[in-house]
């Protein structure tokens, strides 16, 4: 499509990533791949096949079964289909009643650590986010006592330790969704030593509390924690580079946001605006920048700025997110054409999970 063409800055549009069942073998490993590219919909019916050839086979029912079932029910929540993902994790089966082997409940160590994440957060997107809450508090429980009585230097420790910190993140989101910040920050607090970005975490719940004094104090504290000895990373090894580059980053951000907060948009583009040019700007504090631009009356770089995010990776960039905000902006600059370009580039690039969004919003 030439349009399409046009709109990247050499003329050439990437090739879509258009995944059919055929261009897979039939494995657990292509499902896998099949939903790191946004394509749910080929994932789910490869797993559906694969449902049948599993129910069939004389392997191991068991392991297969509730990894089946694991990215089954990812796949449903990805696409906004919580009452069919429910069928999945709760009775182990979907709406063609494709049957996943073995009963749901057969034990709790054989099933996927996802799977028990998902049952989880099913509550809230059935609409009860305290349930939702409790149900995270019990499976920390559950994985707390397992813990007791294994080698803290021990592989699986170390796994169990990885899951309890997933576990309390998903907590203190869940809670600042439920308006439960105090509990929250409590919670992450108590993290503050097993999790490395403790004191941003915290410095954002306080944010949201409206007490940007001790944000700001939180944010300080990480700063100097951190110390960043360096005014360039040019001595650091490659891994410690990108590091050192993505903890300078999230302070930024974080730094922005303080500024925003005191409604000093200029002052936050000013220091947004290098990171954005540095490459380690999360998709966040792009369009942060692209809100401080529009509050400072630059509307020309705030689009020049989403759109340059999608040119550089549209599979990445055309997330909801910068999707709604380029709409929005389209619409108040009266941009059309610009907005059907965008339309061509979600149907060709964007995972199934955006596009099924954007028909639902009716943002076209």
């Amino acid at each position: 499509d030439r349009e399409i063409a046009l709109f990247f800055a050499d003329g050439t549009a990437p090739p879509p990533k258009k995944f059919q069942s055929s261009d897979f073998p039939e494995s657990e490993d292509s499902v896998k791949r099949l939903i790191d590219a946004g394509r749910y919909r080929v994932a789910i019916r490869m797993c559906r096949q694969l449902i049948e050839e599993n129910n069939k086979s004389d392997g191991d029912k068991i392991k297969l079964g509730h990894c089946i079932r694991s990215h089954l029910a990812v796949c449903h929540f990805r696409l906004g289909e919580y009452e069919e993902a429910r069928e999945v994790v709760i009775n182990g089966s979907d709406s063609n009643n494709n049957k996943t082997v073995p009963p749901p409940f057969s034990s709790f160590e054989s099933q996927p650590f996802n799977l028990h994440v998902m049952r989880c957060e099913l509550a809230h997107y059935l609409g009860d986010n305290d349930e939702a809450v409790r149900a995270f508090f019990q499976l920390r429980e559950r994985i707390t006592r397992d813990k007791e009585g294994t080698s803290s230097s021990s592989s699986s420790s170390k796994q169990t330790l990885k899951q309890l910190s997933i576990i309390n993140e998903k907590i203190v989101s869940y809670l600042i969704l439920g308006s439960k910040l105090r509990l929250a920050l409590h919670i992450a607090s108590k993290a503050a030593a097993a999790a490395k970005q403790s004191s941003l975490i915290c410095a954002k719940i306080l944010l949201k509390m409206g007490d940007v004094k001790r944000a700001r104090k939180k944010v300080e504290e990480y700063a100097k924690e951190k110390s960043f000895p360096l005014s360039s990373s040019s001595s650091l090894k490659t891994n410690e580079k990108k590091e050192y580059s993505k903890e300078r980053a999230q302070l930024t951000e974080m730094r922005a946001l303080l500024l925003t907060a005191d409604s000093r948009f200029e002052d936050a583009h000013k220091i947004l605006s290098p990171l954005i040019d540095s490459g380690f700007a999360s998709m966040d504090a792009i369009n942060n920048y692209a809100i401080c631009s529009l509050f400072t009356n630059k509307i020309a770089v705030a689009i020049q700025s989403l759109e340059e995010c999608v040119r550089e990776d549209p599979f990445q960039g055309l997330n909801m997110a910068i999707v709604q905000n380029l709409v929005s902006l389209y619409d108040l600059c009266s941009l059309r054409n610009r907005k059907a370009v965008l339309r061509k580039l979600v149907d060709r690039y964007a995972s199934d999970s955006v596009a099924e969004a954007c028909r639902r919003l009716s943002l076209w």
